[in-house]
């Protein structure tokens, strides 16, 4: 009989498939361990997508709800004629996003300041003390979130009566020893008395006012020789304080905008998406350091399943297979493998953003893209790690094969 008469051998895709799939799940132990290294490189990768895109949301909250809504205005330098006064708040709340405004101003070569045995003022706590002044309106209070431990903020009736009254902070409180103030305890200074109304022991923006006594402006020049360069702090809403910080020289001083000087935070869309990007990238090199294990273990395991089917794979041989055929079971074996390992993964990253989004507070946002190609990606994965085995296993001849496996 003529050779070449003799049909080629041939491995329908479906043959191969079902040979392939045969040895994967005759191990399963073997397979769920080989495919593990490549589960924790697909679930760091689809974890690391939804934990960004569900952190996306809370960043932005942070730093909206602290600092992308504070804007200030300074003068750029100094004048005979101050251009920013308590009238600038009103003109500043003008603007559209603007919640609140206020004045804060420094007073200078402030007197020191005596205490008397005057009630909720511990013994031992009077003389004289040295305590920086603020200058603060009702509605910088408001605009800082001022609170107060004890008692009260005084508001724009107290400043309508010019009543003598004082806010000390936390840390002024903790030096004098003032503990309580149901009895109007009072500060002097040059001999006039100031009495505390509140304790503020917490402040949004403005913390030095904590270790600062604070007054109304009309007392700004009793208790110093001058009131230093004023402040114009501003709330805006949610998105506005970079059209505020723009738009407020110009409210302030129309004739010369260039004199004022606006401190706007970061865009937080900007700024975080620096920070995203970075954690992104961080996280993706260690997902793709974890896929490479995977890969080195697959190929691994299946080089050592080659070596123990030599038998099998010369009694293929001897029936007809060709090393493409042989080659092809290899490859499709690995990507079986790789692809219960993207599935595996895709599951765990999932369960990992979801987790991690109630645990934080956060709302889970799952990239159902990742999770879909999650599989493919293991199966390319797990394709590339075969193909050395498959080299290896293509080139064992059948009657070396068959002898060394016997």
């Amino acid at each position: 009989m003529d050779i070449s008469q003799v049909p080629k051998s041939k491995l329908t895709w479906r043959d191969a498939i079902r040979d392939s799939a045969f040895g994967v799940v005759r191990r399963p132990t073997r397979t769920l361990l080989t495919a593990l290294g490549i589960a924790l490189g697909v679930a760091s990768i689809v974890g690391t997508i939804g934990m960004s895109q569900s952190a996306r949301g809370a960043v932005s909250s942070v730093f909206n709800t602290q600092l992308a809504t504070q804007v200030s205005f300074a003068e750029a330098g100094t004048s005979s004629t101050p251009l920013l006064s308590q009238k600038s708040e009103r003109m500043i709340e003008r603007i559209n996003g603007v919640i609140h405004a206020g004045f804060v101003s420094q007073v200078d070569d402030a007197q020191p300041i005596s205490v008397s045995r005057s009630p909720g003022i511990l013994p031992g706590a009077e003389g004289s003390f040295d305590f920086p002044f603020t200058v603060a309106t009702p509605g910088a209070l408001e605009t800082m979130h001022a609170s107060v431990s004890i008692g009260r903020l005084y508001d724009n009736g107290f400043e309508t009566r010019h009543a003598m009254v004082a806010l000390i902070g936390s840390n002024v409180a903790d030096e004098l020893g003032i503990t309580q103030i149901n009895d109007g305890p009072a500060i002097f200074v040059n001999s006039i008395p100031l009495t505390i109304i509140g304790i503020v022991n917490t402040v949004s923006q403005q913390n030095q006012v904590l270790d600062d006594v604070i007054v109304p402006p009309d007392e700004g020049l009793i208790v110093g020789t001058s009131v230093g360069p004023p402040t114009i702090i501003v709330q805006t809403k949610l998105g506005a304080a970079q059209v505020v910080g723009a738009e407020g020289p110009y409210a302030l001083s129309p004739d010369n905008p260039d004199a004022i000087v606006a401190q706007v935070p970061p865009d937080p869309s900007t700024l975080r998406l620096k920070i995203e990007s970075s954690l992104t990238s961080l996280l993706l090199i260690l997902a793709l350091v974890s896929l490479a294990i995977g890969m080195v273990a697959i190929a691994n395991t299946t080089l050592l399943s080659v070596v123990q089917r030599t038998a099998e794979i010369g009694l293929r041989r001897s029936l007809g297979a060709t090393p493409k055929h042989i080659a092809l079971l290899i490859v499709i074996e690995g990507a079986m493998v790789g692809a219960v390992g993207g599935v595996l993964g895709a599951s765990l990253g999932i369960l990992v953003t979801a987790i991690t989004a109630v645990a934080k507070g956060w709302t889970a946002e799952l990239s159902w893209q990742a999770a879909l190609l999650a599989p493919v990606l293991g199966a390319f994965v797990g394709m590339i790690a075969g193909l050395y085995p498959a080299r290896r296993a293509s080139k064992l001849s059948p009657v070396s094969a068959l002898r060394n496996g016997l």
